[in-house]
């Protein structure tokens, strides 16, 4: 039943993603062994985030280096060398790119 659920969720998310508006699409597996997606809307400022069976808006926030996006105690950072992190329920942990469309 959660699996179904998560699917509506990225469904509806990637539903409401034009290809035009999509700067990029990612999947990303990390460290910890969680997996996620996300596609940065550079024009709204904003990354949706498929994660852990949740969607998430994150409105970008300031960084010192690279994107960071932010809200409800979850942080997509792709950060200026490349390397990404991902912040949940108080953790962090290392990501990595596994495929882009």
């Amino acid at each position: 039943m959660q699996a179904m659920r998560w699917m509506l969720a990225v469904s509806a998310v990637l539903g409401a993603i034009s290809s035009a508006d999509a700067q990029r699409f990612v999947a990303y597996e990390c460290n910890d062994g969680a997996s996620f997606q996300a596609a940065v809307i550079d024009r709204d400022k904003v990354a949706y985030v498929q994660l852990d069976g949740h969607a998430y808006k994150l409105p970008k926030k300031i960084a010192y280096t690279g994107s960071r996006y932010a809200q409800g105690g979850v942080t997509y950072w792709v950060r200026g060398n490349g390397s990404v992190t991902i912040k949940r329920a108080g953790k962090t942990t290392e990501c990595f790119s596994v495929s882009t469309r």
